[in-house]
């Protein structure tokens, strides 16, 4: 189905002759927010010379299965460990999206 359903729907009135008319319907079958992103790995390791400001760090990469474009979007942000010392910047890449990682250039 792909998400797509058509069918043929017929009206038909009580008439002596019943009458009719038949209409073609498309139904887009729409995707919930059902499924969860999966990373590339299950771990990253990455290295940066100490004091580089705005040094590249690397990068993560992430699908998610959901089909609809409104659910299948995805951003990184950093929650824990050196918060405030990196910045991540996410952008759609092949079927998932990439996060790159630097060293934020204020620091």
């Amino acid at each position: 189905m792909k998400g797509r359903i058509e069918i043929n729907v017929t009206a038909t009135d009580k008439g002596t002759p019943p009458l009719s008319a038949t209409v073609p319907v498309i139904i887009n079958i729409e995707d919930v927010n059902d499924k969860k992103p999966h990373f590339e790995k299950s771990s990253y390791a990455f290295s940066v010379k100490e004091g580089e400001k705005g040094a590249p760090v690397g990068s993560v990469y992430a699908v998610d299965l959901d089909q609809t474009v409104d659910f299948n979007r995805i951003s990184f942000r950093i929650v824990s460990g050196s918060f405030g010392n990196f910045i991540i910047r996410s952008y759609a890449d092949k079927e998932g999206y990439r996060g790159n990682i630097t060293v934020d250039p204020d620091i």
